[in-house]
């Protein structure tokens, strides 16, 4: 539960991106209700969201480039990174 989150629990925002996908798969969808799903995006304005948030964005983006089959692009990677980046701010 993200309540329960610590810093050292998250990754550096510089980590193998296998390293912050397992982390991402840390989060339990089971702590925000289904209308959260639409709301945010990768692209939303990250700062202005709950810590929780942030970690549902970055499940779905983690689940979504799984079931592409393939590696982040560049430009979703450093978004992934930066959101690392929050979360291990909003811990510290």
């Amino acid at each position: 539960m993200t309540d329960k989150l610590e810093f050292k629990d998250v990754p550096n925002p510089d980590s193998r991106i296998a390293i912050i996908n397992t982390f991402a798969l840390t989060f339990s969808i089971a702590e925000v209700d289904a209308e959260a799903f639409p709301r945010y995006d990768i692209n939303s304005n990250l700062n202005a969201l709950s810590t929780s948030d942030l970690r549902l964005i970055l499940y779905c983006e983690q689940r979504r480039w799984n079931h592409f089959g393939r590696e982040y692009d560049t430009e979703t990677e450093k978004k992934v990174r930066y959101l690392v980046s929050i979360i291990r701010e909003r811990l510290s």
